[in-house]
């Protein structure tokens, strides 16, 4: 499937630096683009410095919420379509953050076949914004 996608630029945005690792190696192996941070802040002036087609971000990491990241990548009309990330598995949750504008909702641990299946789904959508 990666050979049919086009290739995108990805930002990961979690506080586990292995977990981030992880993301990005998989990521870079499926032939995208991709840069690391590890909190909040530095994820918003990394989105403000320089275009990306998609955010990766951990629901609970320092700094700013993925809920004031959606809110600034919608205040601000950025293109960039935000995948929450997280271990937490309420669907109240995931329907709030849904509802909030992320575009996916991943449950950790994240299978290798599910992060490319949602990398290719976002490959053929339009940018947000």
């Amino acid at each position: 499937m990666s050979a049919e996608i086009k290739s995108m630029k990805i930002l990961v945005a979690d506080d586990d630096a292995m977990v981030a690792r992880c993301f990005s190696e998989c990521i870079r192996q499926l032939g995208h683009v991709c840069d690391v941070v590890h909190d909040g802040n530095t994820c918003f002036v990394r989105l403000d410095e320089s275009p990306y087609d998609v955010l990766f971000a951990d629901l609970i990491m320092p700094g700013k919420s993925i809920f004031e990241l959606l809110e600034g990548i919608r205040r601000k009309g950025l293109g960039t379509r935000v995948v929450a990330v997280s271990a937490q598995d309420d669907p109240m949750d995931i329907q709030e953050i849904l509802r909030r504008g992320a575009t996916a909702y991943l449950i950790k641990p994240v299978a290798v076949d599910v992060l490319e299946h949602t990398l290719g789904r976002l490959a053929g959508l339009p940018q947000a914004g």
